[in-house]
């Protein structure tokens, strides 16, 4: 009997955390889109700043994203290279199909990536397998 009484106090505890963390996961996305619209370029520009030191020594740096954002960092392209040490040229790249704070920024020896609907994937993926184990009785 008490051993019931502890299991389902054990599960009402971890299904009311579940619906907790997917209303601050809702609450995230709506704050998320909202700062991306503020700023769309912050975040490809964070990315595409850490892309530079990875391409160190390449000749060329390509960077796509919406055209929104490209249209903002075009003119800001040189001074960033300039900031980040890259002296290969940086070219941007206009893509309707890309979000605004998404970008794929290509080099001859490797790329980068960052996709918004990627990262939302992998934190709900995250809710979900914390809420996937349920603990025996015992523990």
């Amino acid at each position: 009997m008490l051993r019931e009484i502890v299991a389902r106090s054990a599960k009402a505890t971890d299904d009311v955390r579940e619906e907790a963390s997917l209303l601050a996961l809702a609450a995230a996305r709506k704050l998320a889109a909202a700062a991306v619209d503020a700023l769309p370029s912050a975040d490809v520009e964070e990315v595409l700043r850490h892309a530079l030191h990875q391409a160190l020594g390449e000749p060329r740096v390509v960077l796509h994203t919406s055209p929104k954002v490209a249209e903002l960092l075009k003119p800001r392209l040189a001074e960033i290279a300039h900031e980040e040490g890259f002296e290969g040229r940086v070219v941007v790249s206009g893509e309707a199909a890309l979000g605004h704070a998404d970008c794929r920024i290509e080099w001859r020896g490797g790329g980068a990536e960052r996709s918004e609907s990627l990262i939302e994937a992998a934190i709900a993926e995250l809710i979900i397998r914390r809420f996937s184990y349920a603990p025996s009785v015992e523990e």
